[in-house]
């Protein structure tokens, strides 16, 4: 099992999202196993309930007592017991932030998905994208019906004209607070609530991967657009931390504001892969993959956006990919293997062959 992971802050000054990522061993029935957990935290009204939510709910979920054994029970109590937890901090701390929480484990056999909010999880069954969770907002006409019957009204700007989301992590001011907030409305329920959808899928030998994301890569990205990039990104490079970046940058491009956190997590790397060559090499053997990645890596990954894609520099015949036009301009091309192999003669070197072209004797 592999994973990349990449976050930034886009247009905005500050950075509320969060992510969280571990592989972990557990016993089971038939022995150990390796857990996959990965978890993206999208915060709205400050960046403490997200960033408490990164720190400790995965925590809360492995310490479950169900856990390993009923995984989709664990996810559920955790959501719950976990958001008792965090509006009593909130009202210690005094914020009435909160976040959405879209967290996916991943076994030998099966696929599990824990989504609060408007956070999305996308599975790549044989170049297929299939949903594995549903955006809790005021486009989800059954979120409109329950805020309505709480007490609450839908406007074009969200729930009370407040906040578009309907389900998320926190939020002391729509759930504990709600009265002081909205006075004059009879409320008879908790506008924003933190019980999660649960889904459960078993694993099939074409899944290839699955894309975890906050919102701002899903406001101008379709599912199958995102894996279909995703897709050729992956038979290029075959390293999902690029494909991570390779989907912030087109996001970007596209036109997102928000901040962008993506998790890239390959299920089945050589079945993705086992029929590809690129620029006449077998992508792992080659070595130009780990060398752009090493640069990408070098990248700015604290969240803030600071010169994510600007700050990347090829080492090997810069001057080259400075006067590649096409490529600089061109926002859905990947630079090639044979691009930066290819030397580019330095003025010695052209002197030297004018030289002797010119006054060369061959010798007989």
């Amino acid at each position: 099992m592999e994973f990349g992971v990449d976050a930034v802050a886009g247009k905005r000054n500050y950075m509320e999202d969060r992510y969280s990522s571990q592989l972990i061993q557990v016993e089971t029935e038939n022995g150990k196993e390796t857990l996959g957990l990965f978890a993206v935290y999208d915060g709205h009204g400050g960046e403490f309930a997200a960033d408490y939510c990164a720190k400790h709910f995965p925590k809360v979920v492995i310490q479950h007592p169900k856990f390993p054994i009923d995984i989709a029970c664990c996810l559920r109590e955790s959501c719950e017991s976990f958001d008792v937890r965090l509006l009593e901090e909130s009202l210690k701390w005094k914020t009435y932030s909160g976040c959405t929480l879209n967290l996916v484990v991943v076994s030998s056999r099966y696929l599990y998905c824990c989504n609060v909010g408007d956070s999305r999880a996308v599975l790549s069954r044989g170049g297929v994208a299939v949903a594995l969770s549903k955006d809790h907002n005021i486009s989800n006409a059954s979120e409109v019906v329950r805020v309505k019957q709480a007490g609450g009204f839908i406007t074009h700007r969200g729930i009370n004209d407040y906040m578009s989301v309907t389900r998320a992590l926190g939020d002391l001011d729509l759930k504990g607070h709600k009265e002081k907030w909205f006075p004059e409305l009879h409320l008879k329920a908790d506008l924003v609530i933190a019980t999660p959808d649960i889904t459960v899928v078993d694993l099939h030998p074409t899944d290839e991967f699955v894309i975890v994301a906050s919102d701002g890569l899903w406001c101008q990205m379709s599912d199958t657009e995102a894996v279909k990039w995703t897709r050729k990104t992956l038979r290029q490079y075959a390293d999902p931390k690029m494909a991570a970046k390779a989907l912030i940058k087109k996001a970007l491009s596209l036109g997102s504001k928000d901040n962008i956190t993506v998790i890239v997590v390959v299920l089945h790397r050589q079945e993705l892969m086992r029929d590809v060559t690129v620029h006449g090499g077998n992508i792992f053997s080659g070595t130009f993959s780990k060398k752009v990645a090493a640069e990408w890596d070098s990248s700015d990954d604290s969240g803030h956006g600071r010169g994510l894609f600007q700050s990347v520099k090829w080492k090997r015949q810069g001057s080259l990919l400075r006067k590649n036009k096409s490529f600089v301009s061109n926002e859905n091309s990947l630079p090639s293997k044979d691009e930066d192999e290819r030397k580019e003669p330095n003025a010695w070197s052209r002197m030297v062959e004018t030289y002797k072209t010119k006054f060369g004797k061959s010798k007989e």
